[in-house]
């Protein structure tokens, strides 16, 4: 394709100030891999490999290579449901239970419960806790069991009544979609979303992703291949497991923009768009998130309006935003949870908008994680405190940081693997709610239940807000939500 002049300028600028910046980026924070792409006017004027798909090989990540998108794939199946509502066989407005029989929550509110509301998370539904990512099922009946399984559920809040996040809901409506369709839920995005857009090896199916373009996934400080775990179940395909790459994203985003019109074909009518980006609620929050459509979110980045959706499981991080006033979308794709993917982001954004990117500081993790491994926990201990006092601005040691490290592996039932980083966390950090909740949780999945509730109210008496403990506790039957 011959570029636009605006297109040639700007993928002249991006090679010269944005492919050093990510190669920094990679380097400091320690990462395997990311990939890069800026779409304008539906070109694909950047699009870039750095790093490895996985540090064990070595092989390159390139811009065909597939990345598991983790919630990215939310924004799909509004457009699945939506392209179902045009086919006069849903109503959006109408309870899910006119649609889905078999679907129950043990609180009676659910049977008021929309399909827009589910779609734009206001349901009241609770978010998932436990994804059994190490006992995952591939059949044809896993998503269909897991909606079965919500029947002891309760909600958090009343249909419609506010914003609440629910990957569960998206499970509910990847189901809606089947049972819709008469098609499995992977069977009818395909055929009606990835194939119009030429999104040829892209695929909700893991089995599916050629082994020749599969990202790997790392986890930990420093980063390491924990064997065969990896964020993959049927059950959470709606929500999370849409593999796909920089070069077959950018038709998703040039058909957004050219509302759903993509070489000839039509996944969505053009008014559809005033449905699904139509600012529904708003979430309470500032800058990114600050409000939600059907499958997508609003928030504005440097005065400009954004429409985006990140992703994040174990071992994978990914961020696609839309900026409409300047006809443009970057993608941006790790295969880490540890990675600066907002700040890729951040820096390809500024380079749009005619501004610098900043290197953003490096996480402490990264020399205590690795003095850890070597050396021990007196010495990493020794090590943190030497830095923060010798060269306080060198490196951010906030708890996030450690959070990012751990999690992951702790989710795919991998605790073992973290750790000595989570106990060595508690001791350096002894006043961060989320240490001991990644501790609870680590000894949760290794079955150690006193310690586990010990910990997790610990973190609930630092921060009684801390909804990610007290669920736990809760899955466990150590105490009510």
């Amino acid at each position: 394709m011959d570029r636009t002049p605006q297109g040639r300028e700007l993928s002249t600028t991006l090679e010269a100030k944005l492919t050093p910046f990510v190669e920094q980026l990679v380097a400091s924070f320690g990462l395997a891999g990311a990939a890069v792409g800026v779409v304008l006017a539906g070109e694909l004027v950047y699009a870039r490999g750095f790093g490895t798909r996985n540090l064990d090989t070595g092989e390159p990540v390139t811009p065909r290579t597939l990345f598991h998108l983790a919630s990215v794939s939310k924004s799909f199946v509004a457009t699945a449901v939506v392209q179902l509502a045009e086919q006069g066989k849903l109503a959006l407005g109408a309870p899910v239970v006119n649609y889905l029989p078999y679907f129950r929550l043990k609180d009676p509110r659910y049977r008021a419960i929309t399909i827009q509301q589910m779609l734009s998370h206001t349901s009241g539904m609770p978010d998932a806790v436990d994804y059994a990512w190490h006992a995952s099922e591939d059949d044809d009946g896993a998503l269909e069991r897991y909606v079965r399984s919500l029947a002891d559920q309760e909600l958090i809040a009343d249909p419609g009544e506010k914003f609440g996040y629910s990957n569960i809901a998206f499970e509910v409506l990847g189901a809606l979609i089947a049972r819709v369709s008469g098609q499995p839920f992977e069977a009818y995005v395909a055929s009606h979303i990835l194939t119009p857009l030429e999104m040829h090896t892209s695929t909700f199916m893991r089995r599916e992703v050629p082994p020749d373009l599969a990202a790997t996934p790392h986890l930990g400080a420093p980063l390491r291949v924990l064997g065969n775990a990896y964020p993959y179940h049927r059950a959470h395909a709606p929500s999370s497991s849409l593999h796909s790459s920089i070069v077959e994203l950018s038709h998703w985003a040039s058909a957004n923009f050219n509302r759903g019109h993509y070489h000839g074909r039509q996944i969505l009518r053009p008014e559809s768009y005033e449905l699904i980006w139509r600012q529904h609620v708003r979430t309470g929050n500032e800058g990114w998130d600050e409000a939600t459509g059907l499958g997508w979110f609003f928030g504005t980045y440097r005065g400009q309006q954004m429409i985006y959706h990140n992703g994040s499981d174990p071992g994978f991080s990914s961020e696609l935003v839309l900026l409409p006033e300047h006809d443009a979308a970057v993608i941006v794709l790790v295969n880490a949870n540890t990675a600066a993917t907002g700040h890729i982001t951040d820096g390809t954004l500024s380079l749009l908008l005619g501004l610098e990117p900043q290197l953003p500081t490096p996480p402490i993790t990264l020399p205590v994680g690795a003095a850890l491994a070597a050396e021990g926990p007196d010495r990493a201990s020794a090590l943190y405190h030497e830095l923060l006092r010798s060269q306080p601005d060198a490196y951010d040691a906030r708890p996030s940081h450690f959070l990012d490290a751990v999690w992951g592996a702790i989710e795919l039932g991998r605790a073992d693997a973290v750790l000595p980083l989570v106990r060595l966390w508690v001791t350096l950090q002894p006043d961060a709610s989320p240490a001991y909740e990644a501790l609870g949780w680590a000894q949760l999945v290794q079955g150690e239940l006193d310690e586990a509730a010990s910990n997790l109210r610990q973190a609930l008496s630092l921060d009684p807000d801390n909804w990610h403990a007290r669920r736990l506790l809760a899955q466990a039957g150590l105490e009510s939500v």
